[in-house]
């Protein structure tokens, strides 16, 4: 020990040092010393580290000491020998350790020990190394890609060094910044594309705690192998079998297991259906949708890489995707395409059929392009998106009953694979309106894969049916936030609360419905709607300062402007792809007026044509007139016919950009797509200008209030609907949908289209109420968003 301890002091001292992290030599000429290093993980007491010290020269009376420190730095085994296997051109040494109480490695707890070498030639000439390792295990067992023996499932990006000001090669700090990003967005892995990543890199993601999938080629696999197979944060080879003739495939996967039997060798191919069934696992690029399936139940573990092009619009299908992942015993995750935005200044390529096999013309067309951060790293939307999507702690509850004295009782679940949850600091506190009024700490201890329930307790809350109350958890660690979490309190006779307030509604004795060759015309005494005979169409005025409430409308809408994803799932499915035109007005068909006690019902059959988009739809609305002050409104789609792909379906009329004010009850604030579902939760919102909206659908609204700055408006009831609102520079666009292709969840993800033929046969009818709301005489309904 006193003498070793002697090297490792002479190391500090030598100037001439050979240190490398990780055996890999700068220079160009071959490193006289090289090692590898394979770890067995026995279990959580005990571990071996096979070592394999190569020296590139002949020389009988070498020898080689080496020690081994663990990662708080004290020297916990040391070995000398000069037991060598020789030729004439290297020499060859195996050393076995043992090491009690292991630390592993894994992405979670990257610990690394570091090996320390003396190597001394018999001329007196010394070698002296030091190298950082890691105790990691892969290995494929039944089917898993286990780390240590243990499951693990893989949330990765793609990552090409592109940045708008960086130079190439990037920095440390450039490194580091990126791989601190990947994990602010719960990434675990990683896969550098384009190149092989450099040494720094790879050195980063094991000091950070990062897996890495490495790519090797038929002809460089010796050098890369030799390069990266000392980082513990490598788990795993990838060869891409489209790039070997299909006769030499056998013999290169072969070739690599030789080289290297501590990591499994996947190998990449454009489907599983025709993946060569060689090798430990596949790595599947860009999957169809219909090939998921195969992927969770194959022989052998599956990845997929290239998943959903354009991934900052199709972040539902990324939820999806890792929910089986983590359901599956083969499918263990995937790496999104890409990391961050990559600035094309090529013009965009036409968008027709020819993109569905041509890769080079969708990277043109910004498929792969559009990336989770904008290229100079700043965060947008993409970022939380995928933050919240891949979270490795979930909160089951969205909204809970919240009930004054009594715990709010909530089920987490663990997702890590190998971390408990005490391990991180858990604070907790109720906001009203945007204000915390109360707030307190908690510990969760929940080992790794597991669930359970917490409760909260709030000792001064009391429930408010006029307020958005949220209960906040946050998970820290070293002070910094890894999770957060919101759960929408809801008051337990919140719905009781709230209808009745639609009793206040006015009785007005002078209340007519007038109808002749032109329109029908509702008068009452706080508004005026106008419908017309020929088209159907409306328009609401409020009698109180003639403010214009509906100005056009109402329309049969059938789409709404697709996504890169979805505009290329159109043209690999052969649907046409949405028609551009502006919604035609309506043609009348059929038309009835009848009286049903005190209301006048007005039963409407239209037809809607867009010739030049081989277009025809038939529907039935209907409206029936209170003299309480309300219109309800019900439609259904009869029939269908059109060539394009139908995303969206529903009635839509444009309300004045003098209501600049937008307040609803339901999910929020942003649209349930493309993915921001994960974003939202259920309360009431109120945004103005109307401008500043994200325009989309909106899930499970209740009501829906646009007004000007007085508190005069237009409201809509409805009763867990889904709305879509979209600003324009003639007003805003409201929507009642009958359905929507994807609503952004798991279940529903918007990448695939409504059967039009379904959709019509249903004849499902879709029910909302029209209120005229004046300044100061609005329903107690709509008090919430009208208090200042």
């Amino acid at each position: 020990m006193r003498k070793f301890n002697h090297y490792i002091h002479i190391l500090f001292l030598i100037t001439t040092v050979v240190l490398s992290v990780h055996g890999a030599s700068e220079t160009a000429e071959p490193p006289l010393f090289r090692f590898s290093a394979r770890t067995e993980a026995v279990n959580e007491k005990s571990a071996y580290l096979e070592l394999s010290c190569i020296l590139a020269f002949n020389d009988p009376g070498a020898s080689i000491e080496m020690g081994l420190q663990n990662p708080q730095g004290k020297l916990i085994a040391e070995n000398a020998t000069r037991d060598f296997i020789s030729d004439n051109w290297f020499q060859q040494a195996n050393i076995s350790i043992s090491i009690e109480n292991p630390q592993y490695w894994n992405a979670e707890q990257p610990n690394l020990y570091q090996l320390n070498f003396v190597i001394k030639r018999s001329d007196g000439e010394l070698i002296i190394e030091q190298h950082r390792i890691g105790l990691a295990e892969y290995a494929v067992n039944e089917n898993k890609l286990t780390c240590n023996q243990t499951p693990i499932v893989f949330q990765g990006v793609q990552y090409s060094l592109a940045h708008p000001t960086r130079s190439t090669p990037f920095s440390i700090d450039n490194y580091r910044e990126d791989i601190s990003l990947m994990q602010q967005m719960n990434f675990n892995a990683v896969r550098v594309i384009g190149a092989a990543p450099p040494p720094e890199f790879t050195q980063l993601c094991d000091e950070i705690g990062m897996y890495v999938l490495i790519d090797v080629g038929e002809t460089d696999a010796a050098p890369t192998i030799q390069t990266y197979q000392n980082h513990p944060s490598v788990f795993a080879w990838n060869l891409d079998s489209r790039k070997i003739e299909t006769d030499n495939l056998a013999a290169a996967i072969k070739r690599i297991k030789n080289l290297d039997r501590s990591h499994p060798l996947l190998v990449q191919s454009g489907s599983i259906r025709t993946a060569p069934p060689l090798g430990d696992g596949f790595l599947i690029t860009n999957p169809p949708r219909n090939e998921w399936r195969f992927l969770g139940t194959s022989t052998r573990p599956s990845l997929a890489c290239d998943l959903l092009p354009a991934m900052g619009h199709s972040i539902e299908g990324a939820a999806y995707f890792f929910a089986m992942a983590r359901a599956n015993a083969s499918l263990r995750g995937g790496f999104i395409q890409q990391f961050a935005d990559i600035a094309s200044n090529a013009d965009p390529a036409p968008l027709t059929a020819a993109l569905i096999d041509d890769r080079a013309a969708q990277q043109q067309w910004a498929f792969g392009h559009d990336g989770l951060l904008n290229a100079d790293r700043t965060p947008q939307p993409d970022f939380w998106q995928t933050r919240q999507v891949l979270n490795w702690i979930e909160l089951e509850e969205r909204e809970v009953e919240f009930r004054p004295g009594r715990s709010i009782e909530l089920s987490i679940k663990n997702w890590h694979s190998f971390t408990n949850l005490n391990a991180y600091d858990a604070i907790w506190f109720l906001q009203e309106n945007g204000a915390v009024i109360e707030q307190g700490e908690m510990k969760i201890n929940l080992p790794p894969q597991r669930s359970m329930k917490i409760a909260v307790r709030p000792q001064h809350a009391q429930p408010n049916p006029d307020a958005n109350t949220y209960l906040v958890m946050q998970l820290l660690k070293d002070g910094e936030i890894t999770s957060e979490h919101s759960v929408w309190l809801k008051p337990k006779s919140f719905e009781q609360d709230f209808t009745m307030r639609l009793r206040d509604l006015s009785w007005d004795k002078n209340w007519t419905v007038t109808t002749d060759i032109e329109e029908s015309r509702i008068d009452h005494h706080d508004f005026i709607f106008h419908t017309r005979t020929d088209n159907c169409a409306w328009f609401l005025l409020a009698r109180e300062g003639n403010r214009r409430l509906i100005t056009d409308g109402p329309f049969l809408d059938l789409n709404r402007s697709l996504t890169p994803p979805e505009r290329l799932h159109a043209l690999q499915s052969g649907a046409a792809l949405p028609c551009e035109q502006n919604a035609p007005p309506l043609r009348v068909l059929e038309r009835q007026v009848d009286r049903r006690g005190p209301d006048i019902e007005i039963k409407t059959r239209v037809a809607s044509s867009i010739p030049e988009c081989s277009t025809e739809v038939e529907a039935q609305i209907d409206l029936l007139s209170s003299p309480y002050g309300f219109c309800d409104v019900r439609f259904s789609f009869h029939e269908i016919q059109t060539s394009q792909i139908i995303t969206e379906a529903g009635l839509s009329f444009l309300v004045p950009s003098t209501l600049d004010q937008i307040g609803w009850l339901g999910d929020g604030p942003h649209p349930a797509y493309p993915g921001m579902d994960q974003l939202s939760l259920p309360g009431f919102f109120n945004l103005r200008p109307v401008s500043s909206i994200i325009p989309g659908n909106r899930r499970r609204v209740q009501a829906l209030l646009l007004t000007n700055n007085e508190g005069a408006g237009l409201g809509v009831l409805l009763w867990g609907g889904d709305v879509s609102i979209h600003p324009t520079p003639d007003g805003t666009m409201v929507r009642i949908q009958a359905a929507v292709a994807g609503r952004g969840d798991a279940n529903d993800p918007t990448r695939f289209p409504i059967r039009p033929d379904s959709l019509a046969q249903s004849k499902q009818s879709t029910t909302f109420r029209l209120v005229p709301i004046g300044p100061g005489a609005a329903s107690h309904f709509f008090q919430p968003w009208l208090k200042k």
